[in-house]
């Protein structure tokens, strides 16, 4: 099985290689100006729009291959949401998001979190 991982998109959807599935860990969507001021709500809209509006593009790089996806600290929008999205324009997308997917014999699993980074004490 040839895997495509990619992570930290925000925003591009870049070109695949030749693979039977497409890996996307985290930071998928771009951030506006609302995410600056924690202002979520707004932000979760961008987003969604966002989506929407390239969804077209996302079709046309993932084609017929399965997509598996957990989101990041970047990104705002429910995982749910974003997978009724694929689904609806009729991508095999599933969200790993805190689940164990088997897909061909291997298990995935999307750890959504990111541990605090630490600071230097001075």
């Amino acid at each position: 099985m040839r895997i495509s991982h990619i992570s930290d998109t925000h925003g591009s959807i870049p070109g695949i290689m030749n693979c039977d599935v497409i890996v996307h860990t985290g930071d998928m969507f771009p951030n506006s100006y609302f995410s600056t001021i924690k202002f979520t709500s707004k932000e979760i809209e961008f987003q969604i729009e966002w989506l929407e509006k390239n969804i077209k593009d996302f079709k046309e790089v993932i084609q017929n291959r399965d997509f598996l996806f957990v989101l990041g600290n970047h990104d705002f929008v429910d995982d749910k949401t974003v997978e009724a999205i694929f689904k609806k324009n009729k991508i095999k997308a599933k969200s790993l998001h805190e689940e164990i997917v088997t897909y061909k014999g291997y298990n995935f699993y999307g750890f959504p979190y990111i541990p605090e980074i630490g600071r230097a004490h001075v």
